[in-house]
Formats: C-alpha cells, sequence, structure tokens
C-alpha cells in the first residue's frame, strides 16, 4: 500500500538560493513514515509506551534535483516486500506537483525490544498492516554497506543538545546527520552539492554521552564516522 500526501515545506527548509537543506528533505521522509504508520493503526508513541519500537539502522537518499521554494510536494512511501521478517525496507519519493521525481529513498528499519534491548522478529499481522508493494525504486535487494575509512583527517568533540534526544531516550537519527554536517570543512559545507546521501546506525548514542566525530575525504566522498567515549563507531555518514 502507497501512503501519499501533499507537502508545504516551512521557511526555514530552504537556504538563502531557495534550495531545500538536506536535513529538510529527511525530515520530510522520516514524518511521511511515522504518518503511513499511525494511517495503518501502528502508533509509534503508543508503541514505545509499552515498550516496543521502530529504529532505522539505515538511509541511502538520491537528490535528484533540489526541491526549490515555494513549489509545492508530494511525498510517497510504501514498505518493500522482501522475504525477510527481521526487518523491512521502506522506499519514499518526494515529487514536484507534475509528479517529477526530485528525491528518493531507502531505509531499513527494525522492530526493538526497548525493555529487552533485543531486536523482534516483525510478526505477519503487523507486516500485513502495511500491504507491502513489489515495486521498488532501488535495484538493491538490501542497503549497500558502509566500511569506515582506513583514516580520518580530522577528530573533534561535538557537544550534544537537548533537542538531539527523541522520546526513547536516544540521539534521533536526523541529528546525525546535523552532526555530520558540523564535522565537515567549511568550504565543502558552503558548496553543499551533494547529490546522495548514505547513513548507517551502528549502536544508539544515549542522552549525557559524549562524542567525537570523525572526517574524511576520498574521490569526492566525504565520510564522517561518529565515536563514542569509548572509541567505538556508533554511526557513519557518506555524502557525495
Amino acid at each position: 500500500m502507497r501512503y501519499e500526501e501533499s507537502c508545504a515545506p516551512r521557511i526555514g527548509d530552504y537556504d538563502a538560493k531557495g534550495r531545500m537543506f538536506l536535513p529538510a528533505a529527511l525530515r520530510i521522509l522520516e514524518d511521511i513514515a511515522s504518518r503511513h504508520a499511525a494511517h495503518v493503526g501502528d502508533l509509534v508513541i503508543e508503541n514505545a509506551q509499552r515498550g516496543r519500537a521502530w529504529f532505522i539502522v539505515g538511509w541511502s537518499v538520491q537528490i535528484l534535483a533540489r526541491p526549490v521554494y515555494p513549489a509545492p510536494l508530494r511525498v510517497c512511501t510504501w514498505v518493500r516486500n522482501t522475504s525477510r521478517k527481521s526487518s523491512i525496507l521502506r522506499e519514499y519519493e518526494i515529487a514536484d506537483a507534475s509528479g517529477a521525481p526530485l528525491v528518493r529513498g531507502l531505509s531499513k528499519m527494525v522492530l526493538f525490544d526497548l525493555h529487552k534491548g533485543l531486536i523482534m522478529p516483525v510478526d505477519d499481522a503487523l507486516y500485513a498492516l502495511y500491504a507491502p508493494e513489489d515495486s521498488a525504486l532501488y535495484d538493491e535487494p538490501d542497503l549497500p554497506r558502509l566500511h569506515e575509512p582506513e583514516a580520518y583527517l580530522t577528530a573533534a568533540p561535538i557537544p550534544l543538545r537537548r533537542s538531539d534526544i527523541d522520546f526513547n531516550g536516544h540521539v534521533h537519527n536526523l541529528s546525525y546527520l546535523y552532526l555530520a554536517l558540523e564535522a565537515l570543512p567549511e568550504d565543502v559545507y558552503r558548496q553543499d552539492d551533494f547529490s546522495r546521501l548514505r547513513m548507517v546506525f551502528r549502536k544508539a548514542v544515549q542522552a549525557n554521552e559524549r562524542v567525537e566525530c570523525r572526517y574524511a575525504a576520498c574521490s569526492g566522498v566525504h565520510t564522517v564516522g561518529v565515536y563514542g567515549e569509548d572509541g567505538v563507531l556508533r554511526a557513519l555518514t557518506e555524502l557525495a
């Protein structure tokens, strides 16, 4: 089942040239996923209160053309039909008023037991709520794997804010993108000509933790790793 809505982005979603910021596009994809879940009766907040939550463990996003101010947008999402029941793949598309695609996304999600700290199987009844579709915007059967760079060019601690923490007590996955953007060199950040975003989340950062962001670049690909105080990788972001 495809779930579609019209979208009216906020003025703060655009830069001085009227182009949509990358985090704003990702937030739109997150929002349509949560409204799709509510539409089928899979209520995010109530589930968390009962000790169960969907966690995004990876993103792959293609920017075909930046949405521009103030053009109206259409946003669509659906769950891809797969045989795997340990996770789901969710497809996304942001299009202009004529239906021309602007942004395409794919996320991998797992169901997590908040009390036990373990991944739960996705039962058939829950899976059926979404009426998964056979169609796919991406050719890959799964999210492509990301690997840590052999060496980083820079490393710096970046303090977390209270606003980075979601209702599960973890750093929200969109905040990892903000951390990655903070770690970019100023000229790379200002250029902002990225057409591809890939992210993988290895271990959730808890509230009150300290993190270090490490930056690497190779052949036009910019990679930021978020590491905990123990030196263990928590999340990896790749921008190109």
